[in-house]
């Protein structure tokens, strides 16, 4: 049987990106939108892995409780554990994400993940799970 290949809009993407097959281990960037108050020259880059079908699977088994609805799947009540190993295997890298102080903390790994506040850390955790990415347009910005 030939492989067909469908170019889609990332119009269609978005709508249908609940649906589509997740490529295991692929990453993509990701900045929370309350970032986006800054130059884009000063956003953090959050590299995020996605997650398989198992894994999420397995998050939501362990969530408090899971809201389906336009925008996609919500995730309620979870508990700050199972928080922090989605965030352990979900984040890859980052780079332009600093203190208070105006000093860039960088990434090393796991450990890293213990000076993310609890807002950002449900902002990474929604990104991981439901696959949000920077747009095209906002990732020639960053350039």
């Amino acid at each position: 049987m030939e492989q067909k290949n469908l170019e889609m809009t990332e119009e269609v993407r978005k709508k249908l990106s609940s649906f589509l097959a997740i490529t295991p281990d692929a990453t993509f960037k990701y900045t929370p939108q309350a970032f986006k108050i800054l130059p884009p020259k000063f956003w953090p880059i959050f590299t995020l892995r996605y997650m398989d079908g198992i894994e999420l699977a397995e998050f939501e088994g362990q969530s408090g409780f899971i809201v389906h609805s336009e925008k996609g799947r919500e995730f309620h009540g979870t508990p700050g554990k199972y928080r922090i190993a989605l965030l352990k295997k979900g984040i890859e890298a980052w780079k332009n994400y600093f203190d208070k102080s105006g000093k860039e903390i960088v990434f090393q790994g796991e450990e890293s993940i213990k000076v993310l506040p609890p807002d950002l850390q449900n902002d990474l955790m929604n990104a991981i799970t439901e696959q949000t990415e920077l747009s095209e347009e906002e990732l020639r910005s960053l350039e």
